[in-house]
């Protein structure tokens, strides 16, 4: 949060895959390689309010580079590179850190690095380490439909605060591509995804798919007022058939609908949106984290497409307010993504399908229960907090994973968080066959003072075909002894763990890192 996204030198593998212990070819000792300034932060960082100007004694508080940036490798000009992809979250903003829905962001950044050889980072380089930065204070987007100035400028006005992290992908047109969601309060309110496109030349051209669900669609939206934004953060791809090329792309958006793009099709100009969500949660609960996408087999049959994710959202903390949160129980949910047959007609990997058309409705889902146990000792203390989760069977739609005479309709799963206010605003992973998640659960006050505790939450472990508590604890004891309480399987430990769980290995046993 200083203004620059910094790259810091942390070791180096081996041609063998071994991790160099000497330091001959990288030391690990933290050196900075790498500092760059996007031109948000530029554009902010001196500020004519003295309350958001970095270098004043009278700064209070505003967000700068918080987004957390992505790698990954990409094939142009007849050689391998490596990229670092990244935004602003809610930093960059003229006016400070935006705490609503309504506000439009000034700060809308994209930027891409070549970090493909780090002996390159230096500033006499930056013209070639920079493979650009676009956002309203950056350079205009090059329109892959039209390169007119009024494309680029359409394109620019869907981007709000780019809170997710970009992924770096294979396209069936025979790019590669950077893909990110369009972020939070831009000027449209708008919610879709970005694919900026690199040809084989090295040429960048950018891409909008739009859901077409903006402020009129808001499901909290009385009229005639206006709607709130709506917006998309983070993106997940799916490669069906293990190719290495991305055939779909998932998101939630801050509406509570869960989408789909196709990217199914060799030629650019099919790739769109679904014509409406897979899902829309009730109420409109937000999701501002990622979706993740696994496959769950059943017996012999062909696997279902599953998508997890949780919502909620927190709003930043502003110069006349504290964070606040999302309203209202909210939610995890597991959902089918049942429509399959346009790709089990092109792909080599068949999935579950059922016939057109299905609508996905939470009676339509199996609830999982979770239930808080304290663990004290002999003085009546807490000295820890486990959480159980029931394991409901899902009787799956279209088969016959009941016996004869029980309705097979489910579409997926749900599961409440039950403490008041908890939600998920870090974005969950998968490990071991688990969706893997930490809560979050609000303090009552979020002024700051020493005498009030900080927000806590529990790091939760679910099967994520079912949602249910997995047949034995993925947490254990030192001695690995699985955890249960009161005889119940535990299916998340109280950790007031903050982010994303991280995992390791070391000496042959996994770890995971909060």
């Amino acid at each position: 949060n200083d203004g620059f996204m910094h790259g810091f030198r942390a070791g180096a593998y081996l041609a063998n895959g071994q991790f160099d212990t000497t330091g001959s070819i990288a030391p690990n000792d933290g050196q900075e390689l790498i500092g760059y300034m996007p031109s948000s932060a530029l554009a902010t960082i001196l500020d004519s309010n003295t309350n958001l100007d970095f270098s004043s004694p009278s700064y209070a508080h505003a967000l700068s580079v918080d987004a957390t940036p992505g790698t990954g490798d990409l094939y142009y000009n007849g050689a391998w590179h490596t990229w670092l992809a990244g935004g602003m979250a809610g930093g960059g903003n003229a006016n400070g850190p935006i705490g609503d829905n309504t506000t439009n962001a000034t700060g809308g950044d994209i930027f891409a690095l070549d970090i493909t050889n780090p002996g390159n980072f230096s500033e006499a380089n930056a013209a070639s380490v920079v493979i650009g930065d676009w956002g309203p204070n950056g350079s205009p987007m090059p329109c892959a439909t039209n390169p007119s100035t009024s494309c680029s400028a359409a394109l620019l006005s869907n981007l709000g605060n780019t809170y997710g992290t970009p992924i770096i992908r294979r396209l069936h047109d025979g790019n590669w591509g950077v893909i990110f969601g369009n972020g939070l309060n831009s000027p449209t309110g708008t919610a879709g995804i970005y694919i900026m496109e690199v040809s084989a030349t090295g040429a960048i051209t950018f891409r909008f798919l739009d859901t077409g669900y903006g402020p009129s669609q808001d499901p909290l939206r009385v009229a005639p007022n206006p709607g709130s934004k709506n917006g998309i953060a983070y993106v997940s791809s799916a490669d069906l058939d293990g190719d290495h090329v991305t055939d779909y792309v998932y998101a939630g958006d801050r509406f509570g609908n869960l989408w789909r793009f196709d990217l199914t099709s060799n030629n650019a100009a099919n790739w769109a949106a679904g014509t409406s969500p897979i899902f829309s949660t009730p109420g409109g609960q937000p999701i501002t984290t990622r979706v993740t996408v696994t496959s769950a087999l059943s017996g012999n049959n062909p696997g279902r497409v599953m998508l997890d994710f949780g919502t909620g959202q927190q709003l930043s903390q502003t110069l006349t307010s504290p964070a606040t949160y999302a309203s209202g129980t909210q939610t995890i949910y597991g959902i089918w993504d049942w429509n399959m047959s346009a790709w089990n007609a092109l792909g080599s990997v068949q999935y579950s399908s059922l016939a057109a058309p299905q609508t996905i409705t939470t009676a339509k889902l199996v609830t999982q229960t979770a239930t808080d146990v304290n663990v004290t000792d002999s003085n009546g203390n807490v000295t820890g907090r486990y959480r159980t989760v029931t394991q409901n069977k899902i009787c799956w739609a279209g088969s016959a994973t009941c016996s004869p005479g029980t309705s097979n309709t489910k579409f997926g799963w749900q599961l409440n968080l039950p403490d008041s206010g908890e939600q998920i605003i870090y974005s969950p992973t998968t490990a071991y066959g688990l969706f893997i998640v930490n809560t979050t659960i609000p303090a009552a006050n979020q002024a700051l003072s020493c005498s009030n505790l900080p927000p806590t939450g529990y790091t939760m472990a679910i099967a994520a075909d079912t949602g249910g508590a997995p047949t034995s604890s993925f947490f254990a004891t030192a001695t690995n002894n699985y955890v249960s309480a009161n005889g119940a399987i535990v299916a998340g430990i109280g950790l007031s763990a903050v982010g994303t769980p991280s995992f390791v290995s070391a000496m042959t046993k996994p770890y995971m890192v909060n």
